[in-house]
């Protein structure tokens, strides 16, 4: 695909009948959300709420009600209409996992045996 930037990832996982409530800070040079900021999809995102910036605009916290996979973007929406600036994005990316209840039985199976 060619991207230049950089790429960060988090796996979180949603508590059962619970929604997360998420803080991230962009430590990349010249990156704000002053000009944009978005947690994609939108569409499943915009119910849950409008995130909210702090005054530097490095800072946002927002909402996530579902699991999935989420971008989290410092960036103005027209970003994605040059190639060359969308290639060379610094990007967030939230796996947000459900619970897995642990096994009702379980065996231990040792390094070596024929199980």
């Amino acid at each position: 695909v060619g991207q230049l930037g950089s790429l960060s990832f988090a796996n979180l996982i949603l508590p059962e009948n619970k929604v997360l409530y998420v803080q991230v800070t962009t430590n990349v040079i010249g990156q704000s959300g002053n000009d944009g900021f978005f947690v994609r999809p939108s569409r499943l995102t915009d119910p849950w709420g409008p995130p909210s910036l702090d005054g530097t605009g490095k800072t946002a916290t927002f909402y996530l009600a579902s699991s999935g996979q989420f971008s989290i973007e410092f960036a103005p929406s027209s970003l994605w209409r040059n190639y060359e600036q969308a290639r060379k994005f610094d990007a967030l990316t939230l796996f947000v996992n459900p619970p897995v209840p642990p096994p009702e039985e379980t065996e231990l199976i040792q390094p070596g045996s024929s199980l």
